[in-house]
């Protein structure tokens, strides 16, 4: 299999971009694995610089060309140390993308409407189940939804001082006219979901949070970035008593 740095059309690239281009080829393995600032550290670029290689190239950043890269070199016989080292640098690329003013963002949206649901099914509910418990355990009420005929009875019902949190694997399109409902009426809406959703949807959207770091489809889906986000609402809520 072709490595996706080798079908790169080199043409165009700026000085600084081969610099980083040629940096990567040489060293594409370990540089799968790195952080941006490490890769700025070892060819003495700004992170900037990188950026823009990345764009160049036509992609949104530096997380998204080290995915990539990994998919062109996704071996099935890894060893364990490699396939937890795998883990741990796909883990920090969601810990890096995670931004404070959307945690702050949510904070004032939860603390802004009278009423705050939560939905989450399937393997989606854990980190649902686990924000609304820890929620109810420092006394501030919310509802917990984990059936999507209850969401649609929820919508119906919805109005201006009510904040839906959705979190859910997939951005199935069963979901859209039901955002749409809420939105219509005033609701506000946050969706934590693992894949990206579509525009039509998007614009109904107060804040979206994309949290799957995977490398390929063929990569198990994990609760564990959900649970993170979670984690830091209920800090960022605790910490503000």
């Amino acid at each position: 299999m072709s490595s996706f740095l080798q079908t790169i059309d080199p043409a165009g690239l700026t000085e600084t971009d081969w610099i980083i281009y040629d940096y990567l080829l040489k060293n594409e393995q370990n540089a799968a694995w790195m952080t941006l600032e490490d890769l700025c550290s070892k060819i003495y670029v700004s992170n900037a610089s990188v950026v823009r290689f990345c764009q160049h190239i036509g992609l949104k950043g530096f997380n998204e060309l080290k995915f990539k890269i990994r998919n062109s070199h996704n071996a099935p016989d890894e060893s364990m140390y490699h396939i937890i080292s795998r883990q741990l640098a796909q883990f920090n690329d969601f810990l890096s993308s995670i931004r404070q003013e959307d945690i702050e963002k949510i904070y004032q949206l939860i603390r802004s409407h009278r009423t705050f649901c939560i939905y989450g099914r399937n393997m989606s509910s854990v980190p649902a189940t686990y924000l609304y418990d820890m929620l109810m355990s420092i006394d501030f009420h919310c509802i917990l939804i984990n059936w999507s005929d209850a969401l649609k009875v929820v919508a119906q019902n919805a109005d201006g001082d009510m904040l839906l949190l959705m979190i859910s694997d997939h951005a199935h399109r069963g979901y859209y006219p039901i955002v749409e409902k809420f939105k219509s009426k005033g609701a506000s809406i946050i969706w934590l979901c693992g894949e990206d959703i579509q525009k039509e949807a998007l614009h109904n959207i107060d804040l979206f949070i994309q949290a799957d770091t995977r490398v390929s489809d063929s990569d198990p889906l994990t609760k564990i970035n959900s649970l993170v986000i979670m984690q830091l609402i209920i800090e960022y809520m605790n910490g503000k008593r």
